[in-house]
């Protein structure tokens, strides 16, 4: 936490209602240190300003992310962001942040609830749908894939690695007594 708030001028916190309990916790803790902080509701249907009831500020809306866009590229150097909600949220805010200037360093975030994300077959290197389970088949070239947590921001997925089947082993490999025939001498009474 330390290296987010280095510097810091104004902690901007955006928060879906999922996160909003958990966001203004973190604005107060924020704001104890003698930082500034802005928190702001972003509504499912797109952004939604709230400000915090200490600014005094009036209330406004923004209906599209471009709005959220410009008012991100506006903030002076300093600034950092903290996202808090869904794992759609989250991800939707941390591409904005990326694409107004933010660098990683600057943008803390915490999605709330499981995140479900593409998986990237490293056999075919194409996308299948977000996985529930630590292994799937690819739908495209029916491989078996074991789900990584290796995530690529370039993918926009995580990466799902080739299962690779324990290798057939012969009986001639193997000296078990259990799987061979017995042996049989060659008697020649009857």
């Amino acid at each position: 936490m330390k290296p987010f708030l280095d510097h810091a001028t104004i902690v901007i916190v955006l928060a879906d209602h999922r996160g909003w309990r958990q966001a203004t916790s973190f604005g107060e803790m924020v704001a104890k240190l003698g930082i500034a902080v802005e928190a702001h509701l972003i509504s499912s249907a797109g952004p939604m300003f709230v400000p915090d009831p200490e600014s005094g500020g009036e209330l406004h809306s923004l209906d599209v992310d471009d709005s959220l866009l410009q008012y991100l590229s506006n903030q002076p150097i300093g600034s950092r962001v903290y996202v808090c909600g869904d794992a759609q949220t989250v991800k939707r805010m941390n591409q904005l942040t990326q694409a107004a200037g933010y660098a990683a360093e600057e943008v803390l975030s915490e999605p709330i609830g499981q995140r479900l994300e593409r998986v990237f077959c490293i056999g075919c290197y194409r996308l299948n749908p977000a996985a529930t389970s630590r292994f799937i088949r690819c739908q495209h070239c029916g491989r078996a894939l074991e789900v990584s947590s290796h995530y690529s921001t370039r993918l926009d997925a995580v990466l799902g690695y080739l299962v690779v089947p324990e290798p057939l082993i012969t009986s001639q490999e193997v000296n078990n007594p259990e799987d061979s025939e017995p042996h049989r001498s060659e008697d020649s009474s009857d």
